[in-house]
């Protein structure tokens, strides 16, 4: 047992190697978009805890207006969990461990829970590998934390399970115990508890119809179980639920539109079409696999690859006469088909067949699903089908070793010709494990240096007036959101113009960017030097400089950051260095203006 953990840990810190557990420079994939947004998450949750305010609502970024964090991923467990990280090692390192323990975890979690099915140890560890190191964890640990740990999910199919069909324990207790699991998932991502309950309804569903006969004996356990689930469920995230729907800068209405997330759907090829994240994907064949879920790698998890397909349906066809084998085939089914989403994608190709996800497009909170994302659900049931199937094929081989042993001794041959039984479990070990080749994973993953510059970490940073206003340049939007990463290291010790999160439109609905102040050629400004869009810089005339000082009373800027980044900062720093009137104090690998809104 203690070997298992320890080389899921150590597939797991190899994944990232050379970069280190809790390192405070680097972070995987790029210093950027939704990796910086996560890692100013934890520093938030560390910085709201120690200052006992709400952690749901803050207007330490989108300047002067504020963020609902409930409508975002903001993970409030997780940060709590890695405040003591945070507050030793930095946000950074909190970001990097947990990384790696969403591997980790999620491995561990599934191999325990196989465990109460299986008796052979390989079959369970094995179970765990598959999910723990899934292509969809894999994808989705290039930048979305909330979505890549996922050990919660195996824990409700057991204790669902426990409830509706097995019912040895007691109700109360296991339905209590499920309301907590199903809490810890709402506070990582409600997105994966939503859909992790919608695959478990059809589960159950679906086994009623199949056991009809059972139904009235096994109903009143089980209706008892999930009355205290959803009383133990709703005491936890009454608040965050009411932050959601009521607080302050909350979202009415979808946060994606169905054109935006519409493209993020598998393939019906995606299963057996691996990407370029696998190591021993053929080059040809990866390439046209990456081109699947709109060319989002993150989101393109869904490959299984054709020798664990086979097996899969071989194991399935031997266990055909075991409803809980069956129910999980129909679970994972259904995810599937939902992960296709709508219209059907055919070799990369849309075609014109509506799938059953275009009903989920219609349901209120359901329509923000991504599709793709059940493809966590078909890989859950295709470990317990796969450890299962595994754990009986070894148990007939011995079976049919004790038989023939039997049968050997009573005719008194020699015990010796029974030895070629032996060598048969090696053979279910090694077909166990020779499936799950082509989904090793592309290692290391990539990092990217933080760059944070040491002006932050140092006393110089306390010359801005605590909780006074900053501007950023870069102007701090997705994917360019170093100052939420600054504003984090700093120990948000001042307010931030911009910042990636999502927020209410005006019109409904919401967004992923916040919305220019008024008058912009500030941004503009800083948009041109930053991605060289000459155009829209404004004109450095006094109409201009009389236009960016105005932005900056107006807003009580009282603060200007300039990191020498993009196609062309220089056209930034003449253009702040006129009209401010005075040039800035370079110190720590940034040129600061105090005082910006003074003339």
């Amino acid at each position: 047992m203690l070997a298992s953990l320890v080389a899921y840990l150590a597939i797991a810190c190899l994944a990232f190697w050379p970069v280190q557990p809790l390192s405070q420079t680097q972070i995987l994939g790029c210093a950027c978009s939704d990796r910086i947004q996560e890692v100013w998450f934890f520093a938030w949750m560390f910085h709201a805890l120690g200052h006992g305010i709400n952690p749901f609502t803050t207007t330490a970024m989108n300047y002067p207006y504020g963020v609902n964090l409930a409508d975002n991923t903001l993970m409030p467990l997780l940060g709590l969990l890695a405040s003591p990280v945070t507050a030793i090692f930095g946000p950074i390192a909190a970001f990097n461990l947990f990384m790696r323990l969403a591997f980790f975890a999620s491995a561990t979690s599934m191999m325990f829970v196989l465990r109460r099915y299986t008796k052979w140890f390989p079959a369970a560890f094995l179970g765990g590998l598959l999910y723990g190191f899934s292509p969809y964890v894999v994808g989705q640990a290039l930048g979305h934390l909330f979505l890549a740990f996922v050990p919660f999910p195996p824990l409700v199919v057991l204790l669902i399970d426990e409830l509706v069909r097995r019912q040895e324990k007691e109700a109360r207790k296991y339905g209590v115990i499920l309301g907590l699991v199903m809490a810890a998932q709402f506070l990582i991502s409600i997105e994966v508890l939503a859909t992790t309950l919608l695959c478990c309804a059809a589960g159950v569903g679906f086994a009623i119809v199949v056991s009809r006969a059972s139904v009235r004996r096994h109903i009143a356990h089980a209706l008892q179980g999930a009355i205290w689930a959803l009383a133990t469920l709703a005491v936890i995230v009454a608040y965050p639920v009411y932050c959601y729907l009521f607080g302050p800068w909350h979202i009415s209405g979808p946060q994606w539109t169905v054109a935006e997330i519409g493209p993020l759907r598998a393939d019906l090829f995606g299963s057996i079409i691996p990407t370029i994240n696998q190591f021993l994907a053929p080059a040809h064949l990866a390439a046209v696999g990456t081109t699947y879920v709109g060319n989002d790698l993150a989101e393109n998890g869904s490959y299984l690859g054709i020798p664990l397909v086979l097996l899969l349906l071989v194991l399935l066809f031997w266990n055909r006469r075991d409803r809980f084998v069956v129910v999980l085939a129909f679970t994972g089914f259904v995810a599937f088909l939902l992960s296709l989403g709508t219209p059907l994608n055919l070799g990369g190709h849309a075609t014109g067949i509506a799938l059953p996800f275009a009903i989920l497009e219609k349901i209120p909170v359901l329509e923000n699903l991504i599709a793709s994302r059940f493809s966590l659900f078909v890989v859950l049931a295709s470990a317990f089908i796969y450890a299962i199937g595994l754990d009986r094929w070894k148990r007939d081989v011995w079976s049919s070793a004790r038989v023939a042993r039997s049968g050997i001794l009573h005719r008194g041959g020699r015990a010796s010709k029974v030895r070629s039984h032996v060598p048969i479990v090696g053979v279910v070990a090694l077909v166990g494990a020779g499936v799950l080749v082509p989904l090793v994973p592309q290692m290391p993953f990539v990092s990217q240096a933080a760059d944070v510059p040491p002006y932050f970490t140092s006393a110089a940073v306390r010359e801005i007036p605590n909780g006074s206003a900053v501007v950023t340049y870069p102007y701090d939007l997705s994917a360019v959101n170093y100052g939420m990463l600054w504003q984090a290291i700093a120990g948000f010790s001042f307010k931030l113009v911009g910042g990636e999160a999502t927020i209410p439109l005006a019109t409904g609905g919401g967004a992923v960017h916040v919305d220019p102040l008024p008058p912009i050629q500030l941004q503009h400004l800083f948009r041109a030097g930053y991605w060289g869009y000459v155009r829209l810089a404004p004109k450095l005339d006094k109409h201009g400089e009389q236009l960016v000082r105005l932005f900056l009373t107006r807003w009580h800027i009282g603060t200007i950051i300039f990191y020498p980044v993009g196609v062309d900062p220089g056209l930034v720093m003449r253009y702040l260095t006129v009209a401010l009137g005075r040039a800035p104090v370079e110190i720590g690998g940034v040129a600061v203006w105090y005082h910006a809104d003074r003339r």
